[in-house]
Formats: C-alpha cells, sequence, structure tokens
C-alpha cells in the first residue's frame, strides 16, 4: 500500500466518528496544552530574569544582615560601623552604600497603601541606577534634610487609590511627616516598584541614629571583591551575614520555576496517561467495528504489516490530533498569561516559543498514539479474513 492509501482509510475512518476522535484526543490536548505552555513561560521567564539581572552586570554585590531561608530571605540584625568600614577597603570594593530598608503604611487623599522604605542618603542616590533605579518623572530626592521622596511604579499607581494615581509634586504622608513627591520610578517589575525611597537626614531626625541593616556594594572586580567579602564574612563569629548576587537570585528563580514545573509536567503527565488509556479503548472498539471490514481488506491482498501500520498510524494521528489542538490551545494561554503578568509590572515579558517546542508538541503525542495503539493494531493484523467475512 502506497502512503496516501493509508491516509485515505484513515481520513475516511476519523471523519465518519468525528465526535469520539476528539474526545479521545482531549487528554492528549490538555497535557500538551499544559506543557507547552509551561515550556513557554519558563524559558520566557528565564530570559527575563536573565534580562533584568544582566542590567546589574558584574558591578554590584548586596548585603544583609540574616540568613537565606529556603526560597526568602529574612533580614535580622544591622550593620556595625566597623563591620561597613572594613567591607569599603576589601579588594575589589570600589563603593559601599550604606542604607536602611524598612516598611510602613503610606497616607494618600484618606488611601493607605503598605510600602517598603530605603532610607539613604541623598549623596548616595545618584548610585542606586547601578541597580536599575531609574527615574520616569522628576528627579531624585537632593536634599538630606528635606522631607521629599521617590515613590516606586506599583505605589504612585496601587490598587488601593481607586483608580488615582500619585503624581510628581503631590504630598504624601509618611512616618507622621507630609512629605512632597519629587520622582517617579521606571516600572520594572520587580522590587522596586513597591520601594519608598527616604532622606536619611529626615528619618535620622525621627528616629535618631539609625541602624543600618542593607549593603548595596559597587565593585570593580567582581570575583576578587565577592571572594574578598565572603572570606571576611566566614571569619566572623555571632551574627549572619548574606551575601546576594545576580548570579545568586538566578539560582533561587531556577530552582521555583524548577520546582513549579515538576508539579505541572506530574499533571500533564497523569493528563496524557489517561488519553493514552482512552486511545488504547479507542482503537479496540474500532477493531471490533471494523472487523468485517479488516477481513475484506485481508482477502482482497492486505498483507498483517500493513494492517498493522494502518492501525498503529490511525491512533498516531488521534494523538497528533490533539498534539495540534494543544499547541493551538497552549499558544493562547501562554500569550493571555504573558498578558497578566504585564499588567502586574513584568512589562518586559513575553512567552519564548521556539520551532523546536513545536515540534516537540507534534512528536510526542503522535507517538504516544502509535505507542497507546499497539496493542488493538497486533490484534487487528492476526484477524482471520475467512472467520472476519463470517462475524456479525
Amino acid at each position: 500500500m502506497k502512503i496516501n492509501d493509508y491516509l485515505f482509510l484513515i481520513f475516511k475512518y476519523l471523519k465518519t466518528k468525528k465526535l469520539r476522535t476528539f474526545l479521545t484526543s482531549l487528554g492528549i490536548t490538555i497535557g500538551i496544552a499544559t506543557i507547552f505552555t509551561l515550556i513557554a513561560l519558563s524559558q520566557g521567564l528565564q530570559y527575563y530574569v536573565q534580562n533584568e539581572l544582566d542590567k546589574f552586570g558584574g558591578k554590584v554585590i548586596f548585603i544583609y544582615p540574616g540568613a537565606r531561608v529556603g526560597f526568602f530571605n529574612t533580614i535580622s540584625g544591622y550593620f556595625t560601623n566597623n563591620f561597613i568600614q572594613n567591607i569599603q577597603t576589601l579588594p575589589g570594593v570600589e563603593k559601599v552604600i550604606k542604607a536602611h530598608l524598612t516598611s510602613t503604611v503610606i497616607n494618600y487623599n484618606n488611601y493607605q497603601i503598605p510600602a517598603n522604605v530605603l532610607v539613604i542618603n541623598t549623596k548616595d542616590v545618584n548610585y542606586l541606577r547601578y541597580v536599575n533605579y531609574d527615574i520616569s518623572e522628576g528627579t531624585f530626592i537632593t536634599n538630606n534634610n528635606n522631607c521629599q521622596v521617590n515613590l516606586g511604579y506599583q505605589i504612585a499607581n496601587s490598587p488601593s487609590l481607586n483608580n488615582q494615581k500619585i503624581h510628581v509634586g503631590d504630598y504624601i504622608n509618611i512616618f507622621g511627616q507630609r512629605c512632597q513627591v519629587v520622582g517617579i520610578f521606571k516600572q520594572t517589575g520587580g522590587q522596586i516598584d513597591y520601594i519608598i525611597l527616604f532622606p536619611e537626614g529626615v528619618y535620622e531626625r525621627l528616629f535618631g541614629n539609625i541602624n543600618y541593616n542593607y549593603l548595596i556594594v559597587l565593585v570593580y572586580d567582581f570575583n576578587m571583591a565577592y571572594n574578598s567579602i565572603n572570606n571576611y564574612i566566614n571569619s566572623l563569629k555571632g551574627q549572619t551575614y548574606t551575601i546576594v548576587t545576580a548570579q545568586s537570585i538566578k539560582q533561587i528563580i531556577d530552582r521555583i520555576i524548577g520546582a513549579i514545573s515538576l508539579f505541572s509536567l506530574i499533571i500533564a503527565s497523569i493528563s496524557i496517561l489517561i488519553s493514552a488509556i482512552n486511545i488504547v479503548n479507542t482503537m479496540y472498539t474500532s477493531v471490533l467495528e471494523r472487523y468485517k471490514e479488516i477481513g475484506l481488506l485481508k482477502a482482497l491482498g492486505m498483507k498483517n504489516s500493513e494492517v498493522l501500520i494502518l492501525f498503529l498510524l490511525e491512533s498516531g494521528f488521534i494523538g497528533l490530533l490533539g498534539g495540534i489542538l494543544g499547541i493551538i490551545f497552549g499558544f493562547f494561554t501562554s500569550y493571555i498569561a504573558s498578558m497578566i503578568l504585564s499588567f502586574y509590572g513584568f512589562v518586559e515579558f513575553q512567552p519564548y516559543i521556539t520551532v523546536q517546542l513545536i515540534v516537540l508538541s507534534l512528536l510526542l503525542p503522535f507517538f504516544i498514539g502509535i505507542l497507546s495503539g499497539t496493542l488493538p493494531a497486533i490484534k487487528a493484523s492476526r484477524i482471520d479474513p475467512m472467520v472476519a467475512l463470517k462475524y456479525e
């Protein structure tokens, strides 16, 4: 038999059983759509994260007192002046920016907005450009003793504001003080969107001496600086300190993506397994329904191997149909997910869809279909034509 003969017989039967074919392939559609969406989003997220971290380059190391617990960082304690001075003198270190990170609730027009506050000396704010703090409106805070603030994008456009926005020139109430907004940061999709930059002098006047708990270390030789900082911290006793770099952030995010991916793949595999069982059932039913037809085809000269190939291809095409529908569904769900993420601040995030992903999403269900139809195909190929022609 020629390939077009196989295709004619396959599509003729599948066309007469459209609903059954669709329902049989539905499980594979769900499984492939899940896998397709998962891979497209996870690859897109990894590229997005890498692109964001590349903005730091090899110029910045963050240090805070406390330990990392699982995926989470906990700030506990503060830096001594001696610690900060020693970090500044280590090989590879260019400049240490000391800051105090805290949280509060601000008030604007009777609306309350929770926020993280980065207290910093205004003479150091320009260095924040190295860590992706870029102003979209207004300017950085410039006077250490005036109550001025810079707002992250999500603070200025908080859902808590009931469709209002905070603009440059407006006043907010923070730490019981009326402070003017002099600048708003560009949207990044990260923690900067939820930060308020607050002048150190004003904070010190309100609360007394500042306990610094966040260091931004600018370096001129990353490897030298990292090794010297790590060795210095390891030599200390008592307080635990955590070093955060672009690479360590990426490793944490990769682990989170990996855990989510594993869970999603398990769910998708269950769906595909159930669909494979349905294909086996459908193909056995098909053999019984076409028992006499198979006998006639074999009586007309069709070989056992040709019957075997016919049923294997038929089950493969059921899987392939599920794969095609899965790609279409996965394509739309990927972009819907990216639109949702963009709404929440991941403005540059896009799903990463490759030719390899599309080919995989076609071949995998096709071979799953063939594998699922193997036993029914063998049964069909062994039918005795004389017995089949008498079958009622």
